[in-house]
């Protein structure tokens, strides 16, 4: 026999569940929706891609990023990762091979200039504006 006491706890419960699952893909949507959140993942795959180009390059490189503000740039062994402090961090591995030179380079950018080059080794450099 069923109570109308066990009726009620269960759809207590059910709407517990939609509650969070409603909660749950509202922040979702809004991190899938933000500018910024695409232009990490964008900015730390184009990063990691212009490290591994500059490992094989032959000849003297310069490259300038403008305009980057509000996060960290975290490099080490053989990833690069954008951490702002209201998303997840971006993380992107390039290929590593024991002949590469190891970047280990932490910045934090408020409305400054990343300006990558390699000549010998590559260097990454912050600048102030």
């Amino acid at each position: 026999m069923h109570k109308k006491g066990d009726l009620l706890i269960e759809k207590q419960l059910i709407f517990a569940f939609y509650l969070i699952l409603a909660v749950v893909v509202y922040f979702m949507i809004g991190s899938i929706a933000s500018e910024r959140s695409y232009f990490e993942d964008y900015f730390v795959r184009d990063l990691g891609l212009t490290i591994d180009m500059l490992h094989n390059s032959p000849g003297k490189v310069s490259i300038e990023y403008h305009g980057l503000s509000n996060f960290n740039l975290v490099t080490k062994e053989n990833f690069v990762e954008v951490r702002s402090s209201k998303n997840i961090p971006k993380i992107y591995a390039f290929t590593r091979d024991k002949n590469y030179v190891q970047l280990d380079y932490n910045f934090n950018f408020l409305n400054d200039t990343l300006k990558i080059k390699k000549d010998k080794a590559i260097y990454l450099e912050m600048v102030k504006k």
